[in-house]
């Protein structure tokens, strides 16, 4: 009985650490965007980055998957590549959503997530919403933003950082 109750705690042990990687494995999102890009460059030879983002960074700005989207301008065609640092995990042809690509040179995951945090984000405890795309195409003020969140419940903070300058561009609570 002994042994069985060690090897179902292993075992539970085991499941634990694959299902959630810690914060220190994790990687930045500028980490992937050589190796995304030359996938991306095998899918469309035209593909241009278009946005970055995760689900679940820690609150350095970490995460183990990044999702980099491409858009194809002669295809018409969009596709998400996830990668665990420099390693390709998935890859899916989407509707494309997100035309504009973003700046080349944009500030890091890292220092957009110190930047939100100085700006009063926390997260109190649950992993960042991080994602990087042009917005205010509408307006004079268009560029590439970082959007930094700590989840989607009422009341929780949203900040904007310019992925130019690092700078905080706003905030804002959810409704």
């Amino acid at each position: 009985m002994r042994t069985s109750i060690l090897v179902c705690a292993s075992i539970l042990l085991v499941a634990m650490s694959v299902g959630s990687p810690a914060a220190d494995t994790g990687v930045t999102a500028r980490a992937g965007v050589a190796a995304a890009t030359a996938a991306a460059h095998k899918w469309q030879s035209d593909a241009v980055l278009t946005g970055v983002s995760t689900m679940r960074a820690s609150p350095d700005g970490r995460a183990a998957n990044w999702d980099y989207m491409f858009h194809s301008p002669k295809s018409g065609k969009a596709c998400t590549f996830t990668f665990a640092g420099d390693r390709l995990v998935d890859q899916l042809e989407v509707r494309p959503h997100m035309t504009d690509r973003v700046i080349a040179n944009f500030v890091d995951s890292a220092d957009a997530a110190a930047t939100a945090k100085a700006g009063g984000l926390d997260t109190k405890g649950q992993p960042l919403v991080m994602s990087l795309l042009v917005m205010g195409q509408a307006t004079k003020g268009a560029g590439t933003f970082w959007s930094v969140s700590g989840g989607y419940a009422k009341g929780a903070l949203a900040v904007v950082v310019d992925a130019k300058t690092g700078k905080l561009a706003y905030k804002q609570e959810m409704p």
